[in-house]
């Protein structure tokens, strides 16, 4: 899969990833609307053809994304990738994280604050 990601602006512009060159550190935060994970093999039809995910920002939240790759101990062919991309925000004092884990196969999984590997269901009770 040809995945890569766009940072866009509130006034219209856009920032893409370029394979080889670092341009990360160049997202202009201070005019970041939303930020998106594209596939490159989807047939290009329109403006969002190939949008994996989009994530809109409000005021106060900051990007959080990072690529993991995951290798097979046994199988050092057999690699997963995860695309982690979400916010950090201040509510009350209180740091706030939400992350979205974007498959290579499409399917996206949303958990709070990294935990140090995948997310997973955890065994409590809710009271409510």
């Amino acid at each position: 899969m040809n995945i890569r990601w766009r940072a866009k602006y509130s006034d219209g512009t856009h920032l893409d990833q370029i394979d080889g060159t670092s341009v990360y550190p160049k997202i202009n935060r201070n005019k970041l609307a939303a930020f998106d994970i594209l596939d490159l093999d989807r047939e290009e039809i329109n403006d969002k053809s190939q949008i994996m995910f989009r994530m809109f920002l409000d005021k106060g939240q900051r990007l959080i994304y990072r690529k993991r790759v995951m290798q097979d101990i046994y199988n050092k062919d057999n690699k997963a990738i995860v695309y982690m991309v979400g916010y950090q925000e201040k509510i009350r004092g209180v740091n706030k994280q939400v992350i979205n884990y974007i498959f290579e196969d499409g399917h996206v999984e949303q958990a709070g604050q990294w935990q140090g590997g995948e997310p997973a269901i955890k065994d409590y009770e809710v009271v409510i």
